[in-house]
């Protein structure tokens, strides 16, 4: 595939790919990881803290070598827990 098709068919804006290529993992996978909770919502990298952080809840999971560990049990928990997100109240 060119390099112009791949472009077209990111759905990540070239600036959060950086941000995940900066802890290690590929521009695939970046594409579909998502918060393992019920609701799946997307995670965006945090690299200063070498994390993934929920959209929607704010959990963080860390990223070890370039692997993200998605377990729930290895991660941290946004400020109301686990898939609630934290505009509810």
């Amino acid at each position: 595939m060119s390099e112009s098709a791949d472009a077209s068919r990111s759905t990540l804006e070239s600036g959060v790919i950086a941000r995940f290529e900066a802890l290690g993992i590929a521009p695939l996978l970046a594409e579909i990881i998502a918060c393992p909770c019920e609701h799946h919502s997307p995670v965006s990298p945090d690299v200063e803290k070498s994390a993934l952080i929920c959209d929607r809840c704010a959990t963080s999971f860390p990223v070890q070598d370039g692997v993200p560990v998605m377990l729930i049990d290895d991660a941290t928990p946004g400020p109301k827990g686990i898939g609630i997100a934290v505009s509810e109240a």
